[in-house]
């Protein structure tokens, strides 16, 4: 029975070990995502979005149709008020290519 409390002690600061080791991969998860919070709290501080390939400007505020639960209503394009589904792509307005917004 000695032996086994021995064994105890000694493999109690492995954990401690494993944390440390993966805190900094935990950081720049943490970081990435932030960087991406404030990309998508830019996007809807200036309300529109350009296209990247014809640079025409696409509002955000319109009247917008949920490609999940096909509830139409006026509000941010990005994300539906019945059913909550972010939207990660839309078309561009005057030449039909997909924005990317997430």
């Amino acid at each position: 029975m000695d032996r086994s409390n021995e064994r105890r002690q000694k493999s109690s600061g492995l954990p401690g070990c494993l944390y440390a080791l993966a805190a900094p991969a935990y950081a720049i998860r943490g970081l990435a995502a932030l960087f991406r919070l404030i990309h998508i709290w830019r996007l809807s501080r200036n309300g529109y979005v350009e296209c990247p390939h014809c640079r025409a400007v696409n509002a955000l505020d319109l009247l917008a149709t949920c490609p999940k639960c096909h509830m139409t209503e006026f509000g941010n394009r990005l994300s539906c008020g019945g059913c909550g589904t972010l939207v990660k792509a839309f078309p561009c307005e005057a030449c039909g290519v997909a924005i990317r917004i997430f």
